[in-house]
Order: C-alpha cells, then sequence, then structure tokens
C-alpha cells in the first residue's frame, strides 16, 4: 500500500505542479514549456512544383505525402487549389 500511495503523491505533484518526477519524461518547467512544431508547414513554390510534377507521374496522394513529410489530406488540399488556380488562369486543369 505503501508503493501505491507514493505513485499517486508523484502522480498528483506532477499533475499539480507540473514539475518532473524522477523517472518521469515531464520537463521540470511544466508541460506547457515543451517546444511546440508548427501545425502547418507553409507550401513554397518549389513544394507545389514538386507535387504537381508527382501528380503528372501518376504518384498516389500517399506516396507523395511520404516523399513530401506531408499528410495526405494536405497534399489532396493543395492538389486541388493548384487545380482550382490552373482552371482560373485559363490554363488546363
Amino acid at each position: 500500500m505503501r508503493l501505491f500511495n507514493t505513485a499517486l503523491d508523484d502522480c498528483e505533484r506532477v499533475l499539480d505542479s507540473r514539475t518532473c518526477v524522477p523517472g518521469s519524461r515531464t520537463l521540470s518547467r511544466g508541460i506547457d514549456a515543451m517546444p511546440r512544431k508548427p501545425l502547418i508547414q507553409p507550401w513554397t513554390a518549389e513544394d507545389s512544383a514538386l507535387l504537381a510534377k508527382l501528380l503528372r507521374e501518376g504518384k498516389s496522394y500517399d506516396q507523395i505525402a511520404r516523399h513530401m513529410k506531408r499528410t495526405a489530406s494536405a497534399v489532396r488540399e493543395h492538389s486541388k487549389r493548384l487545380r482550382e488556380s490552373e482552371w482560373r488562369r485559363g490554363g488546363r486543369g
């Protein structure tokens, strides 16, 4: 029972003060201090050109996503935007 109470106390300490408990992987300054990755990686002109090239080669969204280190839904949505902008400019699409 003593071991259970100690573990419970450690958990409460982490939740209350967000401090590091020996053996845990949380940062000593707390969860909020962890560096955050940007949620959206902007598309550059080079990214768009590569996407268009890979689509012309017949690659799937999943294959392109793995190659470009993006999600398949991001690739799908950007390709849709590229087609729409090409259509508005009067190009093929």
